[in-house]
């Protein structure tokens, strides 16, 4: 029989139960415009354009030497499934990069003499690969020069334990293209910006980031961030891929 490959779900690995046949089914992004109607104008307005979630289909063979091994396999199965959200989904020829996936249909059980098998589809909402977490420090009151790896923006979440002493009463990090977030801090206080779920902490607050200021989503290649203020901040990312 051919030889099958990993496939991690949930921290659960299914290639420890069943053998996973090579040829995953997957979907390459899709990308969906945005256009407008506008009154007295022919045609419509490209306003945008965002991409699409993708589709994974795998087919796996519980090899037990029983039936009764085999129905364990699948019940184990059926219990990895039950999530409530996207998990991270790993394949095993995507070089440890990872999907967030959720199963959306798990087709019936087709048995035969020496194995019982099903395919099983994941939706993965974000259709980005993911891959290191990668870790920087801006130190107090400097800069720092760093590479982003991937092919896509990553968001940065960056935290300083003691900010203080910044302009006119602001901590701020920049970036070299003038982007920055930044927070009002009359006394040394940890401070917390999560630019993808876009939530702000002040001494463990949540708080509001100034309309002027921006979330930091960084382009693959070289950047380098600079402080305002004192306390260093530790800049953390994970690499995507389209």
């Amino acid at each position: 029989m051919r030889e099958g490959f990993a496939l991690v779900f949930d921290d659960h690995e299914l290639s420890d139960l069943f053998f996973v046949e090579r040829g995953v089914a997957r979907s390459v992004p899709s990308w969906s415009p945005r256009l407008v109607d506008v009154a007295g104008r022919d045609g419509t307005v490209f306003a945008g354009t965002r991409a699409e979630g993708v589709e994974v289909a795998v087919r796996l063979h519980a090899m037990q030497d029983t039936r009764e091994g085999r129905q364990e396999a699948m019940r184990a199965l059926a219990t990895w499934l039950a999530v409530d959200g996207p998990r991270p989904l790993f394949l095993g020829d995507e070089g440890g990069r990872w999907r967030m996936a959720v199963p959306t249909d798990v087709s019936d059980i087709s048995p035969t003499l020496s194995s019982d098998s099903v395919e099983v589809r994941f939706a993965c909402p974000d259709p980005l690969l993911r891959g290191a977490e990668r870790e920087v420090t801006v130190p107090s009151g400097g800069s720092a020069t760093f590479m982003v790896g991937g092919t896509a923006p990553a968001p940065l979440s960056i935290a300083a334990q003691s900010a203080r002493n910044g302009s006119g009463g602001y901590w701020r990090v920049r970036a070299e293209d003038g982007r920055y977030v930044i927070a009002r801090v009359a006394s040394a206080s940890a401070v917390e910006f999560d630019c993808e779920s876009r939530v702000m902490r002040v001494g463990g607050d949540v708080a509001m980031l100034e309309p002027e200021a921006d979330w930091l989503w960084l382009e693959p290649g070289e950047h380098t961030l600079s402080m305002v203020g004192t306390g260093a901040a530790v800049v953390t990312w994970t690499e995507r891929w389209w």
